[in-house]
């Protein structure tokens, strides 16, 4: 998620966000309406892209009233929206053997507690 902030935007006017990826793919990614001072603020969601350099560009209407349109660089590091592999999973054992351990500790605590309880009864009654 990136969150996009900018000014200098006609008020009222449409603000559009697009996503250049490096094959020159152009994908909408949000858009939205200039506040009153000319600025805008959202989040928004890189696409799906192959690790490298790639640019942001935010089109809309400058506050003079021309067209304009403003693009940055963006380096996607890693797709994380790709599986990592057939790599085992350390979660299914974890979660089974907590869901085995916790119920079982939580037995043999109640149980020395109850044998704790029934000794220190036996003990006052008999002094």
């Amino acid at each position: 998620m990136v969150r996009m902030v900018g000014q200098g935007f006609s008020p009222g006017s449409k603000v559009k966000i697009v996503f250049l990826n490096s094959t020159k793919k152009h994908v909408v990614v949000g858009s939205t309406v200039a506040q009153p001072n000319g600025s805008f603020a959202m989040n928004l969601v890189v696409p799906r892209a192959k690790p490298g350099e790639h640019k942001l560009q935010v089109v809309g209407t400058s506050s003079s009233g021309q067209p304009g349109s403003w693009a940055a660089p963006v380096m996607v590091l890693t797709d994380v929206t790709s599986p990592v592999g057939k790599a085992a999973s350390l979660a299914t054992p974890v979660l089974v053997g907590l869901s085995l351990a916790i119920p079982l500790l939580t037995w043999l605590v109640m149980d020395m507690l109850a044998w704790r309880h029934r000794r220190l009864g036996r003990d006052a009654g008999g002094a």
